[in-house]
């Protein structure tokens, strides 16, 4: 059986000009072997494990070579939990100031990443901005979010670029009965 631990480290927050670190250690096995992984949050929710990141910054890197980054993070205690036979799943949730591109979240929703960034609100936010004159665009939104939802490695029902081009079309229509339109 799988020895799962979070061990969380708590410090005062410092003047603004400081960094302030609140950092989650998974502790379990990784696949490749690395003792265990930094997030920024985590939480379980139901079956699953959620794994945060938060990036407030201008990255050397691109956003979805941050996305590929924490993603691999996950993939690594995921394929550990399906070698041992454990049922507990891994989910992530990456949430950064800069965009992340069409690419970032296609990519995300393949390994059961969400991504959140300036450009791309979450479902749940759309949904409780919608007017309640729209049921119809309600209806297509909880379905969505269903989708989005999904296990895509072992449930090859939906792709997840199909699942993103249902967002992005959902996303248009909601700038327009939110009065959100992007100029």
């Amino acid at each position: 059986m799988t020895r799962i631990l979070l061990r969380r480290t708590l410090s005062t927050l410092p003047p603004q000009s400081l960094h302030a670190s609140l950092r989650n250690a998974l502790i379990t096995d990784t696949s490749g072997g690395i003792e265990h992984y930094q997030f920024d949050a985590s939480f379980s929710y139901r079956d699953a494990i959620f794994l945060m990141e938060c990036k407030k910054r201008k990255s050397l890197l691109t956003g979805i070579e941050l996305v590929h980054y924490f993603a691999s993070k996950i993939l690594d205690y995921a394929l550990a939990a399906n070698r041992s036979g454990s049922l507990l799943k891994m989910r992530g949730i990456f949430m950064s100031t800069q965009d992340t591109g069409d690419s970032g979240h296609v990519y995300g929703l393949s390994f059961g990443v969400r991504v959140i960034d300036p450009s791309h609100p979450p479902v749940e936010f759309m949904l409780s901005r919608l007017p309640d004159t729209e049921a119809a665009l309600r209806r297509s939104f909880q379905k969505l979010q269903r989708k989005v939802d999904t296990d895509f490695v072992n449930d090859l029902r939906n792709s997840p670029f199909s699942v993103y081009k249902d967002y992005q079309f959902l996303r248009g229509r909601w700038d327009k009965v939110a009065g959100n339109s992007r100029k």
